[in-house]
């Protein structure tokens, strides 16, 4: 198992970690930069140019999808702001508290 931290490490917000292995891929949380107020209505491309969305590949609409699953630490943006992009094929999974 392979722990990636894409982001939140070393700036608040935006938190985004991979668990990855030979055969299964899951992200906590796919956070809203706290810099990137008003990016909804964007297209992936440019928010991928601005740095909003990480590169990820199978994570977004425009792509096949290749993660497993998402799951939501809690109800924060800078922990959920990003999910109106994700492939809706990936299953999200969070508490009953996060969901409302």
């Amino acid at each position: 198992m392979e722990l990636i931290i894409h982001r939140g490490s070393k700036e608040i917000g935006g938190s985004c970690v991979e668990l990855k292995s030979n055969t299964t891929r899951i992200l906590i949380d796919v956070g809203l930069p706290l810099n990137a107020r008003d990016t909804f209505g964007n297209d992936i491309g440019e928010l991928k140019k601005q740095g909003v969305l990480l590169d990820l590949h199978g994570l977004y609409k425009d792509d096949h999808r290749s993660f497993d699953a998402v799951l939501l630490s809690h109800s924060h943006p800078d922990h959920y702001g990003l999910l109106p992009y994700l492939n809706p094929q990936i299953p999200v999974y969070a508490s009953s508290g996060t969901i409302k």
